[in-house]
Protein backbone atom coordinates (compact mmCIF):
# COMPACT_ATOMS: atom_id res chain seq x y z
CA UNK A 1 0.00 0.00 0.00
CA UNK A 2 2.92 2.37 0.70
CA UNK A 3 4.06 2.05 -2.92
CA UNK A 4 0.55 3.00 -4.10
CA UNK A 5 0.61 6.11 -1.88
CA UNK A 6 4.00 7.16 -3.27
CA UNK A 7 2.77 6.65 -6.85
CA UNK A 8 -0.30 8.79 -6.07
CA UNK A 9 1.82 11.56 -4.52
CA UNK A 10 4.15 11.59 -7.54
CA UNK A 11 1.19 12.24 -9.82
CA UNK A 12 -0.57 14.66 -7.47
CA UNK A 13 2.55 16.78 -6.86
CA UNK A 14 2.73 17.47 -10.59
CA UNK A 15 -0.64 19.24 -10.56
CA UNK A 16 0.85 22.38 -8.94
CA UNK A 17 -2.13 23.85 -7.07
CA UNK A 18 -2.37 27.64 -7.27
CA UNK A 19 -2.53 28.13 -3.49
CA UNK A 20 0.53 26.61 -1.84
CA UNK A 21 -0.94 25.50 1.47
CA UNK A 22 -3.59 23.27 -0.10
CA UNK A 23 -1.30 20.34 -0.86
CA UNK A 24 -2.04 18.43 2.34
CA UNK A 25 -5.70 19.42 2.86
CA UNK A 26 -6.45 18.53 -0.77
CA UNK A 27 -5.18 14.98 -0.13
CA UNK A 28 -7.04 14.67 3.15
CA UNK A 29 -9.85 12.50 1.76
CA UNK A 30 -7.44 10.03 0.17
CA UNK A 31 -5.29 9.99 3.33
CA UNK A 32 -8.40 9.22 5.43
CA UNK A 33 -9.19 6.27 3.16
CA UNK A 34 -5.65 5.01 3.73
CA UNK A 35 -6.07 5.45 7.50
CA UNK A 36 -9.21 3.31 7.27
CA UNK A 37 -7.06 0.55 5.74
CA UNK A 38 -4.06 1.20 8.05
CA UNK A 39 -5.65 2.26 11.37
CA UNK A 40 -2.43 1.53 13.26
CA UNK A 41 -0.39 3.91 11.08
CA UNK A 42 0.09 7.65 11.55
CA UNK A 43 -0.05 10.31 8.82
CA UNK A 44 2.82 12.80 9.04
CA UNK A 45 2.49 15.75 6.64
CA UNK A 46 2.02 13.60 3.53
CA UNK A 47 4.16 10.67 4.67
CA UNK A 48 3.34 7.56 6.71
CA UNK A 49 5.07 6.62 9.95
CA UNK A 50 5.19 2.90 9.11
CA UNK A 51 7.15 3.57 5.89
CA UNK A 52 8.77 6.85 6.92
CA UNK A 53 12.38 5.90 6.18
CA UNK A 54 11.56 4.91 2.59
CA UNK A 55 9.04 7.77 2.20
CA UNK A 56 11.81 10.25 2.98
CA UNK A 57 13.59 9.16 -0.22
CA UNK A 58 11.91 11.75 -2.44
CA UNK A 59 13.47 14.27 -4.79
CA UNK A 60 12.15 16.96 -7.15
CA UNK A 61 11.46 15.47 -10.58
CA UNK A 62 13.24 18.37 -12.27
CA UNK A 63 16.53 19.50 -10.73
CA UNK A 64 16.24 22.69 -8.72
CA UNK A 65 18.52 25.56 -9.63
CA UNK A 66 20.89 26.94 -6.99
CA UNK A 67 18.54 29.90 -6.56
CA UNK A 68 15.60 27.56 -5.90
CA UNK A 69 17.63 25.65 -3.33
CA UNK A 70 18.44 28.81 -1.36
CA UNK A 71 15.00 30.41 -1.53
CA UNK A 72 12.49 29.38 1.11
CA UNK A 73 8.79 29.47 0.24
CA UNK A 74 7.03 32.73 1.09
CA UNK A 75 4.68 30.90 3.43
CA UNK A 76 5.12 27.67 5.37
CA UNK A 77 3.75 24.74 3.36
CA UNK A 78 4.91 21.67 5.27
CA UNK A 79 7.96 20.48 7.21
CA UNK A 80 11.10 20.50 5.04
CA UNK A 81 11.29 16.70 5.12
CA UNK A 82 7.87 16.41 3.44
CA UNK A 83 7.41 16.41 -0.32
CA UNK A 84 4.61 18.94 0.31
CA UNK A 85 7.21 21.54 1.39
CA UNK A 86 8.02 22.35 -2.24
CA UNK A 87 5.81 23.37 -5.10
CA UNK A 88 7.21 21.00 -7.65
CA UNK A 89 6.54 17.49 -8.87
CA UNK A 90 8.45 14.91 -6.88
CA UNK A 91 9.51 11.34 -7.44
CA UNK A 92 10.34 8.70 -4.88
CA UNK A 93 13.63 6.89 -5.19
CA UNK A 94 13.06 3.15 -5.20
CA UNK A 95 14.95 1.84 -2.19
CA UNK A 96 13.08 -1.47 -2.03
CA UNK A 97 16.15 -3.38 -3.25
CA UNK A 98 18.30 -1.70 -0.59
CA UNK A 99 15.89 -2.00 2.33
CA UNK A 100 18.22 -4.47 4.08
CA UNK A 101 21.01 -1.91 3.92
CA UNK A 102 19.01 0.98 5.42
CA UNK A 103 20.62 1.62 8.79
CA UNK A 104 18.54 4.57 9.97
CA UNK A 105 15.61 4.18 12.30
CA UNK A 106 12.98 6.64 13.45
CA UNK A 107 13.25 7.60 17.11
CA UNK A 108 10.49 10.19 17.05
CA UNK A 109 8.27 11.77 14.42
CA UNK A 110 5.70 14.46 15.12
CA UNK A 111 3.57 16.97 13.32
CA UNK A 112 1.65 19.86 14.82
CA UNK A 113 -1.59 20.40 12.95
CA UNK A 114 -3.40 23.68 12.37
CA UNK A 115 -6.72 22.02 13.22
CA UNK A 116 -8.16 18.75 14.47
CA UNK A 117 -7.99 16.81 11.20
CA UNK A 118 -5.06 14.33 11.46
CA UNK A 119 -4.73 14.45 7.67
CA UNK A 120 -5.02 18.22 7.32
CA UNK A 121 -2.64 21.16 7.16
CA UNK A 122 0.53 20.93 9.23
CA UNK A 123 1.83 23.91 11.22
CA UNK A 124 5.18 22.26 11.94
CA UNK A 125 6.85 18.90 12.29
CA UNK A 126 10.02 17.15 13.36
CA UNK A 127 11.74 13.84 12.89
CA UNK A 128 14.55 12.40 14.98
CA UNK A 129 16.52 9.59 13.34
CA UNK A 130 19.31 7.37 14.60
CA UNK A 131 21.95 6.04 12.23
CA UNK A 132 25.58 5.02 12.38
CA UNK A 133 28.17 7.51 11.19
Amino acid sequence: MAATWRWFVQDYSGLKPTYGKVALPALSGVAKMCLDKWPEDRYLAGLWEWSLITDLAWTPLSPLSNTDLRRRPNAFRAPSWSWASIRQQVMFINVADDVDRICARVLRATTVLTGTDPTGEAASGSIVLAAPV
